[in-house]
């Protein structure tokens, strides 16, 4: 049966960490914040939290710091000890505050080669690395997965600890992220807790983590993630505390005029039906119903925002490349990556922009150097259909006689200037 990643765990985990012969086992599926609740019980206990990433050592000798070396004193070759530097950090803290508790992270125990997993497990029975003893204060902790490419564990070395089947707790994790969880976010964790863990199969069905007296749901939700992945080993990104994560950053960082671009502009190789938004949620959390009801959320709030703003330009993706550009030599590189639509929208926002002090110089650019002679009749209509335009945009325009202001005509360039 899993247990929930949130305050009864912690206190139960607590309880272990206060005997130096008791080591809890955290197992369950990768990114679903493991490593983050132990440094949690840390803060909530007065702890002092070290960790080290087994999963990163490629030799039990990385661990345990032996090493065959030759004695300067005597000539002779002699086994001694250097053990890993996070063990050392550690213990040298604990023998300094011997009124701490220091507790030992061994993160991903068993996604490491077997010997290495076997050294790992030996220090938390002889309390000892290489020739080192752990001091008195020194706690142990372990992480690891249950499915996937790991090191199976026998029930003789599952003794050593006290093994917690975890999952994740999407009420700790909106608790944890605190003001810093994306809007959207929030809601759909709000209204779908169980959505903080899905994986997609192959074949785009859901699995998601159910309740535990659905024998059905565990056996989907357990599925061995080479499974997942399918039998061509195709990377596929899932839903997780960490990827979640990872999206609110993202979301909290765009803004809407971007987020509303990416909405309406299709991505290649897709349907006309898949905007770039959703390519680039799912490319943080999968292509899941947790992504789905954030592209949900999005849409409406986005859409509906969009009818009640003042209508304006959309900022286009280069514009800030553009705008930053060092010289007249770097600006009109950039220009030559565009195409000639992504040209017209850089002039349409420019025109219209009152707050760049780079907008004139883009706009002459843009009218005096040809690389916009010709507008399409949309683009045109456009133009017309915003308005007018700060005066030094405008005079940025018109300053000289070019092929563009020619093409613009009398009747749009009367309607710009206001």
């Amino acid at each position: 049966m899993s247990l929930y990643l949130d305050d009864t765990l912690s206190r139960i985990v607590e309880l272990d960490l206060k005997d130096t012969r008791i080591v809890p086992f955290l197992a369950g599926e990768p990114g679903i914040g493991k490593t983050s609740f132990i440094y949690g019980i840390g803060e909530r206990a007065g702890y002092k939290v070290f960790s080290i990433s087994v999963n990163t050592l490629a030799d039990k000798g990385d661990l345990t710091g032996a090493r065959t070396l030759q004695d300067p004193t005597d000539g002779k070759w002699k086994q001694m000890f250097f053990p890993h530097a996070t063990f050392v950090e550690a213990n040298d803290y604990a023998l300094a505050n011997p009124s701490e508790t220091v507790v030992i992270l061994l993160d991903e125990i068993n996604r490491t080669d077997s010997d290495v997993t076997s050294a790992s497990m030996t220090i938390s029975t002889e309390r000892r690395v290489g020739t080192t003893d752990l001091a008195p204060n020194v706690r142990l902790a372990v992480t690891g997965n249950l499915t996937g490419n790991v090191t199976h564990l026998d029930s003789a070395s599952l003794t050593r600890f006290s093994l917690y089947e975890v999952k994740p707790s999407a009420e700790t994790f909106m608790k944890i992220m605190g003001d810093n969880l994306n809007k959207y976010i929030r809601t759909v964790l709000t209204k779908f807790p169980e959505y903080i863990f899905m994986k997609p199969t192959t074949a785009t069905a859901l699995i998601t983590t159910d309740d535990d007296d659905n024998d059905d749901a565990s056996a989907q939700q357990m599925m061995d993630f080479n499974a997942v992945l399918g039998s061509d080993q195709d990377m596929v990104q899932f839903t997780a505390p960490r990827t979640i994560e990872g999206l609110s950053i993202w979301l909290n960082n765009a803004d809407d005029g971007f987020l509303r671009l990416l909405l309406k502009d299709t991505a290649d190789g897709h349907s006309r039906s898949t905007s770039l938004l959703q390519v680039a949620l799912e490319s943080h959390t999968g292509n899941t119903a947790f992504t789905a009801e954030i592209l949900s959320e999005m849409t409406n709030d986005l859409l509906s925002a969009a009818s009640q703003a003042p209508s304006g330009p959309i900022k286009p993706f280069a514009y800030d490349r553009l705008a930053a550009a060092p010289s007249n030599t770097v600006l009109e590189q950039e220009v030559d990556t565009l195409s000639n639509n992504d040209r017209a929208e850089v002039l349409i926002f420019a025109l219209h922009d009152s707050i760049n002090a780079a907008a004139p110089n883009i706009i002459a650019h843009l009218a005096s150097n040809g690389v916009l002679d010709e507008l399409p009749i949309d683009k045109i209509g456009k133009i017309a259909s915003l308005g007018s335009v700060p005066a030094a945009n405008y005079h940025a325009l018109t300053r000289q006689d070019t092929t563009l202001t020619r093409n613009l005509g009398p009747g749009i360039l009367a309607v710009i200037k206001g």
